[in-house]
This record gives structure tokens, C-alpha cells and sequence, in this order.
């Protein structure tokens, strides 16, 4: 029984059909250089491909954030520090005054430098971290601290933040806090909780300076607690810093390994990829050459 003209015809046109296919198929991926071309080529692969991108996305976000984190920890840090060279400072004053031999003019132009001293904590205190500030707890719109003046002098500093530290997301449940506030329950600043107000001691022994005083005993002992209260709060805020620089190197860790894996299922490999184009390309030949011969059949060619 002889096979019809028409049947080998559309044979030799489903082989060229799907020769085309391949070989269009196997381009796109050279030049995009991933291994399939579409879903449906492996969809086990492609599916992972997907959920591996997916959490790429969230872990680039979680990486931002930690990033955030870390810088404003850094600003605290440096912020932190000014503080404590100013309390370093002010301890050295009381301990200048304190000195019997001191006259009342010398404790007077101490007291200059005292109210430079809490212009500059004011200062301090009021810092930015880009365009929000450092010390506001959650308010970081507007200035942590104001200077309240009597007869052209500062006599108190009220706080304007808030006792709420800040939170990034770390993942899709959970945050992390990060920085310090500037007052209110147990700020840098001002911390209620532990009767600590660093604005308020400094005011008062600029005021006993100011008047040639020795400041009190009690004055100097507060300034000595104050001190130790800002390592304390310098040390938390090391500490926080480390911890989000740990889970931000953990990311990247996780990060890499999902690249590599991606990399793995997604990318195609060139050297085959091409090795086999040319076999694609030779059958498509082929089957080029073999539709050109059944074109010529003729009906003698069945006698």
C-alpha cells in the first residue's frame, strides 16, 4: 500500500512545523540567556523560580530596612558621643569650681561655657537623620526639644517627641526597634524613670556659676549619674547596632544562596544551548530539503 502525496506532504510540513518551533525556541533562549522559554517547559523548575524571586523581593525589602536601621544607629552613635564629650566637660567644670580657691569671676565665665554647653546638647538633641529626627521617638517631623527662655536666657527645655522607639520591619511578622529617644520615661535626654534630666543640671549649675557659687554636692553627683546614663544608652544603642548588622548579614547570606540556586535553575547553559542550535539547525535543513523533493513527486513516481 502506497502513502499518498498529501499524507506525506502534511507529514513532512507537522516536522518542519515543529523543527521551526524548536529552533525559534532555542534562540530566545540564547539571547535571553534563561533555560526556559515559557512555564509550561518544566513547570516544577518555573515554579521554583517563581517562589525563589518572590522571596528575593521580600528579602531585598527586609535588607532596606535593616540598612535604615543601621545608618540611624550609626547617626545615634555619633550623636550619642557629642553628648558625652559635653558631660565629660560639664564633670570637669564642677570639679574647677569646686575648688575653694576659685574666685567668684572665674565661676562666672565658667558659667558662659556651661550655657554654651546646653545650647549645644539642645542642638544635639534636635539632630536629623536625613530629613527626620534622631531623638523624637516616633515623631520625627518636627524639633525633639525646645528651649523655654527667662530675661533672655534658657531656664528649662521641654521635650516634643514621644516615649515610642522606632520599629522596622524585619519580616513579613515580626519588627525590630532601633535608636533612642530623646526623653520622656527613660530617654537620653531626660529620663523620668530614673530622675535623670540632663538640660535641667546643667541649667542649675550654669545658674550657681552665674552667681559665684560653688554648685552643690548633689548638683556634681548628678552630673556624674547623668554621665553614666548616656554610656548606658550608648552601649544599648552598640548593641542594637549590632544586632540589626548580624540579621542584615544574614539576609545577604540567605540572599546569595537563592542567587546561586537561581542561577542553577533560570540560566541557561550557553555551551550546549548552542551545540544544540546547530543540530536544530541542521534537521531543520533537512527537513527543508526533504519538503522540496516531495514537492517534486510526480504521479509516475506511484506507477
Amino acid at each position: 500500500m502506497r502513502v499518498s502525496n498529501i499524507s506525506i506532504h502534511n507529514a513532512i510540513n507537522q516536522t518542519l512545523n515543529e523543527s521551526r518551533k524548536n529552533l525559534r525556541d532555542k534562540q530566545i533562549q540564547i539571547s535571553s540567556g534563561e533555560k526556559y522559554v515559557k512555564l509550561s517547559d518544566n513547570p516544577v523548575e518555573t515554579s521554583q523560580i517563581s517562589q525563589i524571586k518572590q522571596n528575593d523581593t521580600k528579602n531585598s525589602q527586609w535588607i532596606r530596612n535593616l540598612d535604615f536601621g543601621i545608618n540611624w544607629s550609626k547617626h545615634t552613635t555619633a550623636r550619642t558621643d557629642q553628648v558625652l564629650e559635653n558631660m565629660h566637660r560639664l564633670n570637669e567644670i564642677g570639679t574647677q569650681a569646686n575648688n575653694q580657691s576659685q574666685t567668684s569671676e572665674f565661676r562666672k565665665n565658667l558659667a558662659l561655657e556651661v550655657d554654651t554647653i546646653i545650647k549645644d546638647l539642645i542642638a544635639i538633641g534636635n539632630s536629623k537623620a536625613g530629613e527626620s529626627f534622631l531623638f523624637g521617638g516616633a515623631v520625627t517631623n518636627k524639633e525633639s526639644f525646645l528651649a523655654n527662655e527667662t530675661s533672655g536666657k534658657i531656664s528649662s527645655v521641654s521635650y516634643a517627641g514621644n516615649n515610642e522607639n522606632k520599629r522596622l520591619q524585619l519580616n513579613d511578622s515580626s519588627t525590630i526597634k532601633y535608636g533612642i529617644t530623646g526623653g520622656g520615661t527613660d530617654g537620653l535626654f531626660i529620663a523620668e524613670s530614673q530622675n535623670v534630666n540632663i538640660f535641667e543640671n546643667a541649667i542649675n549649675i550654669r545658674d550657681a556659676l552665674q552667681n559665684g557659687d560653688v554648685p552643690s554636692d548633689d548638683l556634681l553627683a548628678d552630673v556624674k549619674t547623668n554621665f553614666d546614663h548616656v554610656i548606658n544608652k550608648l552601649v544599648m544603642n552598640g548593641i542594637n547596632e549590632k544586632r540589626l548588622t548580624t540579621l542584615n548579614d544574614n539576609y545577604r547570606d540567605v540572599q546569595v544562596i537563592a542567587n546561586e540556586r537561581l542561577n542553577q535553575l533560570e540560566s541557561v547553559d550557553m555551551t550546549k544551548a548552542l551545540t544544540d542550535l546547530t543540530q536544530l539547525e541542521s534537521s531543520f535543513q533537512a527537513s527543508l530539503q526533504m519538503a522540496a523533493r516531495v514537492d517534486r513527486l510526480s504521479i509516475m513516481n506511484y506507477l
